[in-house]
């Protein structure tokens, strides 16, 4: 850089035609020079990520300056955010309990209501291998970005994450 430097202030003096063919000449090679390093770096940085399709569309969207928007709400403390999902959570499953014993009391006499009782949800049943692997069966390969392994993945490596996350599923049940 200093050459291209020198040559400018040698050109900014003497203002000759040769002393700016000589500066244009060294700032063009200078600037190509930055170019092909560039084009060097980023295909490097793109090719690197080819493998792994998750690595790319990050690497992309890096190049790209995109940020990625949170799906979460604007939070103070994760504490908050939990307490307000559960919050949300509770409210709906009263209001949609609510809205189910009401509607019973006013069903039509020419249709037949069940005598049970609502279901009481405070226990749970703990799920069996079978009825994971069924579920894990069921899934459609779709996935999206936020998903940590593809389903098709998960899919064919079932057999051996199946005890594992029924033991994650009966877990989460007991523990609420």
């Amino acid at each position: 850089m200093s050459t291209v430097l020198r040559a400018e202030i040698i050109w900014k003096n003497t203002h000759s035609a040769l002393d700016w063919s000589t500066f244009k000449h060294l700032r063009n090679h200078y600037h190509n020079l930055i170019l092909t390093a560039k084009k060097k770096y980023y295909s490097n940085l793109i090719s690197s990520s080819t493998d792994n399709s998750r690595r790319l569309g990050q690497t992309v969207n890096y190049l790209l300056h995109r940020k990625c928007s949170s799906s979460l709400p604007s939070f103070s403390s994760a504490t908050l955010l939990a307490n307000s999902f559960a919050s949300f959570f509770t409210d709906k499953v009263y209001k949609l309990h609510l809205s189910l014993t009401s509607s019973s009391a006013t069903a039509s006499p020419h249709s037949t209501s069940p005598s049970t009782s609502p279901l009481n949800f405070s226990t749970f049943e703990p799920a069996s291998e079978a009825e994971i692997s069924k579920i894990l069966r069921g899934c459609p390969n779709k996935q999206s970005d936020s998903d940590p392994i593809p389903t098709c993945l998960l899919k064919q490596c079932a057999s051996i994450l199946v005890p594992t996350v029924t033991n994650i599923v009966n877990l989460s049940l007991s523990s609420g």
